[in-house]
């Protein structure tokens, strides 16, 4: 391009009007637009300070010439420039920054605390200042900038000196005219036009209210919308808060911040997976400490309806309004039963291979628990009732749905469900819980398939039962591969039932019975071995677990008795040492079969029950034995016990009284029927009364006895025992009648018969004035006789008249039925033995015999001597099993040597093991006889029971608190001083562990650390964004907590990270490379990583001893801020608005950098937890100044005037 055709184009005489706006980028623009546009343009190229920026920016100099008149009165500048009135050229901002600041003579310049500056560029003070400073830098002289504060008005800039510039120029963005003469005046100013700030010399106020009813989405919060203004505000200056209306409808318990709930979750195993924790929430609103605590109970008596499988029992929260302090008290009580859990033998054996290997008998079955005792499976529910066996499934397939077999009417149509209160089975005295029929609905002629679909049918539709249901299945065992097994090839009918937990009682020993109605027609649907499903039992017990195959023997032989043997106790004791005071126990005999060790066994104790039995009285309801102690069994090193408890008593129906010559007749005048000898006591009242005159001198004894009792006449067994003379010093004198009363009642207390027995013992007397004659004394005698001789003063005999004379010697002890249960010889002799010489701790004394019985025994090591029960159902399952319940049977005994076991002394063990247990103390394992022959029972009792130990109270933690908040875009985890508990004042923890604060079984009360408080907001922020950015963003400083996480350095890579399970510490890949250079790390980098990695973990449960800032709310941080609201709600009810229109408030103030125009609003009001306040759908409203420049309208015309 030549010279002249790039001249040309810099001409601005060569376009027209269109073309410098298509130039200028802009379509019809106006005139504010238009001069903001060329002044950026001018701007811009002056600052690339080249050539070709030289050039542009002259053009648009130009172009700003055209479109705007320069000529007007001087406060029509534009903005950076200024008006040479001798020349008329335009002055700009890069004119000024074309000066070289090299010379002191620099127009522009002034030393300021010994620094070189620009005018234009400082910050003056007041007006007639400002004028000095200009006039100081037309001479060079030096100014002080903190003496200028406030720029001068157009009527100031008279003062100016111009004789020292030869030039108008413009500084600071005044005009400064040259003067001749030295007059000056001053004005106040408020404003001041320099090159970023071109403001106007005039402002206007004006008043902007803001109503969140007209916002234009009604559905959004009235606290956080956008609006357009209905008059745009041009040129302002700043907004001033004037004042605010809110309605006190936001809630002092929101649901925005986790402050309407805590928890109650379980701590031990089978409840600590989240499945059974239980909220605790109240509605959002403005509580009391008092109305807070009744919601709060409310919500607990709603939750035991929600969650009826657990009793929240006494459960509820107390306020105190003395101290101010909330207290919970947490009762809690969830049940599992036996029926939540399942029997199995880790170990097991074929109870039905009774091979001898190595010349031991039934080898096979003492390698196992099941197997000794004839279970065939390794697993059985307590739940399930299992029918006996039918062909297959396959084939009576064809019958079961064609044949029209069995007759159904309302006789045989239902079978009942019993819930009743154990452990011990079920009789007609026993406490029902619930009970219910499982009734068909079918009737008349049908089918076996017809049957068992109706029926499943009707057990899966009531709401009493849960995974219940009546199967048919083939008997098989593939684990076991066993066909000797018990009902391998054939199938059986197994009915399980299992209550609903959500709509029945879940109470302690709660067990059930099925039990069926008894058919008498031919074809019958229940019981029987022709009916439909073949269940063996009319009643049947669900937690009865039965052997399929008899229990081995006791002994291999059997013992025959026909000669009627017994026991023989005889009293030794003096006076009492005749016939009537011995016991005979004897014992039945047998069959022609002989007893089994446990039938001979049996039959003994049968013999120790009627014999006592036999001294049973009106008198001595329990007998003369105690039953419970007196019994004969096999101990586990299968010897023959007895123990003997033997309490014979003669009581006071048993003697007689003579007081005559004795200081109750003598002194007290007592006599009477029952006093003189005559008749015994069992017809008196035992207590006598008379009445003796007041002696003043004292009382004086005439006589060396009280009173004298002589044994009845009727010959109880005590006849030979003697007169028992209660004795007394003769001649002593008692000063007062309450000194005689004490020595007659000492005597009675202390007395002590020949035995060491005090058999006086609650006999008294007891005197008092008589309240008609105070001349004379009542007297008051009771009599309690009571002497007791136990089985320490008995000798014991066993008797068999094969093997003693009839005068008792033994003579053949082998032929003797005794000798089968290695009695030692000794004691079958005719003196048998003292049982005084057993030394026992116990009321009751034990004799053992020498020798073992000769018995199938069993002996364990450590892989087979226990057994599992095993939980299978939610809420006592764990992955630790933790419930698993094993019962572990001794493998040696104290001294280290191995036992060998009976099958008595196993059973015996195995019941004292169950007894022991907490959790199935009740359980019990019986032999019974079918046929002759004999099989177990295990009677499964278990009791798992949780209370308020086994739970905890959590008011916070970093998992459950996480709640989405309103106006929020995500989710956010609450902190610990916005929660319920804290409200409550539980401050000390986040979470109570209950078991901290009360044993097992124990009812638990937390009492708050510190006083209830309701209140939860002290002021809101009111954000208001403008859409400008020509302000600081906000006016806000809060408090910041300490940066105490450690980022994780460059060469980490978060997935070589591993948990150690032995530690729980994080560790870090020994094998992994830098991620930087791709080299191994050193160990001073993995000991870095490793420690960086654990110090983030802190624990979930926060207390004052581990809590880090990020527990407590970190206080508000957001944007726009305008003004700070402070909450003064005293007084103020619910619903009111709450106004603020004071001083304070209204000095909350936005000023701008420069003037701006405001179209459209953004408000948002914010709690000072930094969430949008919810106002619940009301309405609020709040007014602003706003100041704006006054500016004149533009003219008509091509050009517009600023």
């Amino acid at each position: 391009m030549n010279n002249n055709s790039q001249n040309d184009m810099y001409d601005i005489n060569k376009y027209s009007d269109e073309e410098l706006f298509n130039i200028l980028d802009l379509n019809s623009p106006t005139d504010r637009e238009l001069e903001a546009r060329i002044i950026f343009l001018v701007h811009r190229y002056e600052n690339m300070q080249n050539k070709s920026g030289d050039e542009l920016a002259e053009f648009f100099k130009q172009i700003y010439n055209h479109f705007f008149d320069t000529s007007d009165d001087e406060d029509e500048l534009i903005e950076g420039f200024g008006e040479d009135t001798q020349s008329g050229n335009i002055h700009t901002n890069a004119d000024y920054a074309l000066y070289d600041y090299t010379g002191k003579d620099d127009p522009n310049s002034v030393i300021v605390n010994g620094n070189k500056q620009i005018v234009g560029d400082m910050d003056l003070g007041n007006a007639a200042n400002t004028i000095s400073a200009v006039n100081a830098l037309r001479s060079n002289k030096y100014v002080d900038p903190l003496k200028y504060y406030n720029a001068p008005t157009s009527s100031q800039l008279i003062n100016i000196d111009e004789s020292k510039d030869e030039i108008k120029q413009r500084n600071m963005g005044y005009v400064v005219e040259k003067r001749t003469d030295d007059i000056g005046f001053t004005k106040p100013l408020d404003y001041a036009k320099d090159k970023l700030n071109p403001l106007l010399q005039q402002t206007i106020k004006r008043v902007i209210s803001i109503d969140s009813q007209y916002r234009d989405n009604k559905t959004t919060f009235s606290t956080d919308f956008t609006f357009n203004l209905s008059d745009p505000l041009k040129d302002v200056v700043s907004l001033k808060l004037y004042s605010i209306q809110i309605p006190y409808t936001w809630y002092t318990i929101n649901n925005n911040f986790g402050s309407n709930f805590f928890y109650i979750k379980g701590t031990s195993p089978g409840i600590n997976d989240g499945t059974y924790d239980y909220k605790i929430d109240i509605s959002a609103g403005n509580y009391s400490p008092a109305n807070l605590v009744t919601a709060i109970n409310d919500t607990i008596q709603k939750t035991k309806a929600i969650y009826p499988d657990v009793s929240f029992g006494d459960t509820n929260i107390s306020y105190n309004e003395n101290t101010c302090l909330s207290t919970i008290k947490m009762d809690i009580t969830k049940i599992y039963n036996e029926t939540s859990y399942y029997l199995y033998f880790p170990s097991w054996s074929n109870p039905n291979n009774s091979s001898t290997v190595n010349s031991v008998s039934n080898y096979y079955r003492k390698q196992s628990i099941p197997g000794f005792l004839g279970f065939n499976f390794q697993t059985y529910y307590p739940n399930i009732i299992y029918s006996s066996t039918l062909p297959k499934i396959a084939s009576t397939a064809s019958d079961d749905s064609g044949l029209l077999n069995y007759t159904i009417d309302n006789t045989n149509n239902y079978f009942t469900i019993i819930k009743y209160i154990g452990p011990n089975e079920y009789t007609s005295s026993s406490i029902v819980d619930t009970s219910f029929q499982i009734k068909l609905s079918l009737s008349g002629l049908v089918s076996r398939s017809q049957l068992v679909s109706d029926l499943s049918a009707q057990i899966h539709n009531n709401q009493n039962l849960i995974n219940s249901s009546i199967s048919r299945i083939d008997i098989v065992d593939p684990s076991l591969n066993d066909p000797s097994l018990v009902g391998i090839g054939y199938s059986q009918f197994q009915l399980n039932i299992k209550f609903n937990r959500a709509t029945t009682n879940n109470i302690e020993n709660s067990k059930a019975i099925i039990i069926f109605p008894r058919e008498t027609n031919q074809t019958k649907i229940w019981t029987g071995s022709n009916s439909c499903f073949r269940f063996t039992n009319l009643n049947n017990e669900l937690n009865n677990i039965y052997a399929e195959t008899t229990i081995i023997k006791q002994q291999e032989n059997t013992t025959l008795v026909q000669s009627s043997p017994y026991i023989y106790l005889k009293c030794k004791a003096t006076g009492y040492d005749i016939s009537m005071n011995d016991y005979k126990i004897m014992v039945a005999n047998s069959s022609s079969i002989g007893y089994s060790l446990t039938e001979h066994i049996g039959a003994i104790n049968n013999g120790i029950v009627s014999t006592n039995n036999s001294t049973k009285t009106s008198k001595n309801t329990t007998g003369d034995f105690n039953i419970d102690a007196t019994k004969t069994y096999i101990d586990n090193n299968s010897k023959f016990n007895i123990s003997v408890d033997i309490n014979k008593k003669f009581i006071t129906d048993m003697y007689y009284l003579d007081l005559t010559g004795g200081i109750m007749q003598n002194i007290l005048n007592l006599s009477g029927q029952y006093l003189n000898g005559v008749s015994d006591l069992s017809g008196s009242g035992y207590t006598f009364s008379s009445t003796f005159l007041q002696n003043g001198s004292g009382y004086t004894t005439t006589s060396n006895y009280i009173l004298k009792i002589y044994p009845s006449r009727l010959n109880y067994g005590n006849q030979n025992s003697g007169i028992i003379t209660l004795p007394i010093t003769n001649g002593t004198t008692y000063s007062t009648f309450g000194d005689l009363q004490t020595a007659i009642n000492n005597a009675f207390e202390n007395y002590v018969d020949s035995a060491g027995s005090h058999i006086l013992s609650g006999s008294n007397v007891s005197f008092s004035i008589n309240q008609s004659n105070t001349n004379f004394i009542n007297a008051t005698f009771t009599i309690t006789i009571q002497k007791n001789i136990t089985q320490n003063q008995y000798n014991i005999r066993f008797y068999d008249s094969s093997a003693n004379d009839v005068n008792g010697n033994l003579i053949s002890y082998g032929n003797g039925t005794w000798s089968k249960l290695y009695v030692d010889s000794s004691f079958c002799d005719i003196d048998g033995y003292n049982l005084s010489n057993i030394t026992t701790s116990t009321t009751y004394s034990v004799l053992t015999m020498s020798n073992s019985i000769s018995s199938n025994k069993i002996r364990f090591n450590l892989t087979n001597n226990y057994f599992i029960l095993q939980p299978y159902e939610s809420g006592v399952t764990s992955n630790g099993d933790e419930n698993n319940i094993r019962i572990t049977i001794p493998v040696n005994d104290s001294l280290g040597v191995p036992i060998d076991y009976s099958r008595d002394s196993l059973l015996s063990t195995i019941n004292t093991l169950l007894s022991a247990n907490q959790y199935t103390a009740g359980s019990s394992l019986d032999v019974y006889t079918i046929n002759n022959n004999d099989y177990l029972k295990f009677r499964i009792n278990i009791l798992k029971k949780y209370t308020a130990s086994d739970f905890r109270l959590v008011f916070y933690d970093q998992f459950s608190f996480v709640k989405c908040n309103a106006g929020s875009t995500s989710v956010k985890n609450t902190t610990w001083d916005t929660t319920l508990g804290w409200i409550l004042g539980f401050r000390n923890t986040t979470v109570y562990n209950l078991s901290e604060y009360g044993k097992n079984g124990d009812i638990v009360s937390l009492t708050g650390d510190t006083t209830v408080s309701v209140n939860l907001f002290n002021y809101f922020l009111l954000c208001l964004d403008d859409f400008n950015q020509n302000h600081l963003n906000d006016g806000l400083v809060t408090l910041s907590p300490k940066i105490t996480e450690i980022s994780l350095p460059s060469y980490a890579n978060k997935y070589n990270y591993t948990c150690d399970p032995v530690t729980g510490l994080i560790t870090y890949n020994a094998n992994s490379t830098d991620n930087t250079n791709y080299s191994k790390l050193t160990k001073q980098q993995l000991y870095a990583l490793t420690e960086t990695a654990n110090s983030k973990r802190s624990s979930s449960v926060i207390s004052n001893s581990n809590i880090s800032a990020k527990g407590y709310g970190t206080g508000p941080f957001v944007k726009d801020v305008f003004g700070l609201i402070p909450i003064k709600t005293a007084g103020l009810a619910n619903g009111s608005v709450y106004v603020d229109y004071g001083g304070t408030l209204q000095n909350q103030e936005r000023s701008y950098f420069g003037p701006v125009n405001i179209h459209r609003m953004s408000v948002k009001l914010v709690s000072d937890r930094g969430d949008v306040v919810d106002l619940n759908g009301s309405n609020w409203s709040f007014s602003l100044i706003c100041e704006q420049l006054y500016q004149q309208k533009p003219t008509n015309g091509g050009s517009g005037k600023k």
